[in-house]
């Protein structure tokens, strides 16, 4: 079942059309993934709550999707960090609001948090420089 909404989830991101600002395209990513588990909060709670052990296909999938628009974005000078790493922090950021959200609603209930969040990831992918992985 977790699959087959991966499955889902990648045929809408592959389907949107991207611009020709990655960072715009980068953005609108965020939101869309926010839509979605908003939309489908029971099959979002599959795919995305941590199994330890899991190594689904469809969910790299995603992330290397992700990992996509960030090389895209990097093309452009817009990110001063490797592509990877920038891809966990937004998955895990954008993941943990996602489920928060689903979780406790009561909680988690302001609707610029995403928003604050998406622009504080986005200043902390643009250090000086690059520290390698190790």
């Amino acid at each position: 079942m977790a699959d087959h909404g991966y499955e889902r989830y990648t045929a809408l991101k592959t389907a949107k059309e991207r611009t020709e600002e990655p960072v715009a395209d980068l953005l609108a990513g965020w939101d869309g993934h926010m839509a979605f588990a908003e939309e489908n909060p029971a099959l979002y709670r599959l795919m995305f709550a941590p199994r330890p052990g899991s190594h689904s296909t469809a969910r790299k999938q995603v992330f290397d999707l992700l990992v996509a628009e960030l090389v895209r974005c990097a093309a452009v000078g817009a990110l001063k960090v490797d592509p990877h790493i920038a891809a966990e922090l937004i998955l895990s950021a954008n993941v943990g609001l996602a489920l928060n959200q689903i979780a406790t609603p009561s909680l988690f209930d302001d609707p610029t948090v995403s928003h604050l969040m998406r622009r504080g990831l986005r200043q902390g992918a643009r250090p000086v420089e690059h520290r390698a992985r190790g």
